[in-house]
C-alpha cells in the first residue's frame, strides 16, 4: 500500500491527488471538473539561501494560505519535489473567478510572500 500524505504538508500527495482526480472525472461524466497546476517560483533558490528547514516551513505557510481560500469540495495536494501543486475541484465558472480572486490576494499577503 502506498502512502498517501505528503510528510512535510500534511497534503494528499502524488498518489492520492491522481487517485481523487480519476475518481473525480468518472463521476462527473458530462458535469465540469477542473484541475489547477501551481508553480512556486525560484522555489530551489530559498532552500539554497535559506536550507531545507526554512523551505518546508515556507511550503506549510503556502499550503494553509491556500487551504484557507478553498471551499469543502475543494482539494489542495503537494505533487512531490519542492514546488509542486496540485488542486482540484468540480466548481462552476464564477466558482474558478472567485478562487483566483481570492488566492491573488492571499499571494499578495506579506505574510506569505518570502
Amino acid at each position: 500500500m502506498m502512502a498517501n500524505t505528503d510528510t512535510v504538508t500534511g497534503l494528499p500527495n502524488r498518489n492520492a491527488i491522481h487517485q481523487q482526480i480519476s475518481l473525480a472525472l468518472e463521476l462527473a461524466k458530462e458535469d465540469e471538473t477542473g484541475v489547477v497546476y501551481l508553480d512556486l517560483d525560484n522555489f530551489k533558490k530559498v532552500n539554497d539561501a535559506y536550507g531545507h528547514m526554512f523551505g518546508d516551513q515556507l511550503l506549510q505557510a503556502v499550503s494553509l494560505a491556500i487551504l484557507s481560500c478553498l471551499g469543502k469540495d475543494q482539494t489542495l495536494a503537494r505533487l512531490g519535489g519542492d514546488d509542486s501543486w496540485c488542486w482540484r475541484s468540480t466548481p462552476a465558472r464564477r466558482r474558478w473567478r472567485r478562487w483566483r480572486r481570492a488566492f491573488s490576494s492571499v499571494c499578495a499577503s506579506p505574510s506569505v510572500s518570502a
